[in-house]
């Protein structure tokens, strides 16, 4: 999905800078984020190579790390690399899509499910009363597929709940033992195969609005502080569109 779109992107970075790939972005309102899940359809490239035609200042050919780069994709960067640039990417970018909460979800889930690597990806805001969160938008990497409407409870979540309302990061690296992710356990992580949880709560004025639940299945993962330090800095660009304000 996407190589093609994102490749001109990488192009865009290469002959003009962060600047001429934000130019791209903003001409063909699309972000780089998108374009990465987006399938590559004929119109799609075509609406892109064009974009950087207009934007294009400087080819430099010669420089080996810059060709390396747009050999390969930039999923192949070290983890730290491709996190600073993923955040740089999203906070550049995020005129097109600020204003619209669930629109910023969508592109804050593609996001870290990219650099995370992980199963799944979601964001869920608490009701006034903080009896219950919502999903505004759950994301799934290998299928490019989004989602959203699922609740969870407090009085069916009490330790999870409790956990969120602290402002700490939650990063189970075994959800099935951890102490705020246990009770999950039977009739959510056992189902679908979550062993790990990187949960991030979005905090407004020192109160956590919701959560940024990144999940991993397979062997259970150790979360390192980068990946919990890119969370923290994506939950903030959820905080920024929540507590923007509306027109």
């Amino acid at each position: 999905m996407g190589e093609k779109a994102l490749r001109i992107f990488v192009e865009a970075e290469l002959t003009g800078g962060f600047a001429a790939k934000t130019k791209l972005a903003n001409r063909v309102r699309l972000t780089s984020i998108e374009a990465a899940v987006l399938p590559d359809s004929p119109e799609l490239v075509d609406r892109l190579t064009q974009a950087l035609a207009e934007v294009r200042r400087y080819d430099d050919p010669d420089d080996p790390e810059l060709l390396d780069l747009l050999d390969d994709p930039p999923e192949a960067a070290g983890g730290l690399r491709r996190s600073l640039a993923t955040l740089v990417e999203i906070l550049g970018q995020c005129s097109l899509f600020i204003d619209d909460l669930e629109a910023t979800a969508r592109r804050v889930d593609e996001g870290t499910g990219r650099v995370l690597q992980c199963a799944q990806v979601s964001v869920w805001f608490f009701d006034d009363a903080r009896t219950r969160i919502t999903c505004t938008d759950l994301f799934v990497p290998s299928t490019g597929r989004h989602s959203s409407g699922l609740r969870l409870f407090a009085k069916d979540y009490p330790s999870y709940f409790a956990a969120l309302a602290t402002g700490q990061t939650i990063a189970a690296h075994d959800a099935h033992r951890d102490p705020a992710t246990a009770c999950f356990s039977d009739t959510y992580l056992m189902p679908l195969g979550i062993t790990s949880m990187l949960d991030v709560p979005i905090v407004v004025g020192g109160e956590a609005v919701g959560v940024l639940c990144s999940e991993h299945t397979g062997p259970p993962r150790t979360w390192n502080s980068d990946e919990e330090r890119f969370a923290n800095g994506m939950a903030a660009v959820m905080a920024l569109a929540v507590s923007r304000p509306k027109s």
